[in-house]
């Protein structure tokens, strides 16, 4: 820790996310030279629901959001276990050509 960069700004809402969008946290990691976040946001305000929208990037500064910012993982119905808020777990998990992207409920 003797040379260490300072926080760097590398993602965040704007005016297309709606006026009360958050990113709450996201799951990064990489895989076959991309970077992939599985973006939260947060949702204050309207229905206080949090979904999962999908990032890349080749260095880790300058992301994109995939899709035109569509929900990448969606909610279940309000009163399953997955409606309301579900987070993807931060590892991609590859086996042969296929990626595998576990995801869970957060429980107050």
């Amino acid at each position: 820790m003797i040379h260490r960069a300072e926080p760097q700004l590398v993602l965040e809402c704007d005016e297309a996310d709606g006026p009360a969008a958050q990113i709450y946290g996201a799951g990064v990691d990489s895989c076959e030279g991309l970077y992939l976040a599985m973006i939260w946001v947060y949702h204050e305000g309207t229905d206080g629901t949090i979904d999962t929208q999908l990032a890349v990037s080749r260095d880790g500064s300058r992301w994109s959001r995939v899709g035109d910012r569509a929900v990448w993982l969606a909610l279940g119905d309000p009163d399953s276990w997955e409606g309301g808020m579900v987070r993807s777990c931060e590892r991609v998990i590859t086996r042969g050509d296929e990626l595998y992207v576990y995801y869970y409920r957060l429980v107050w």
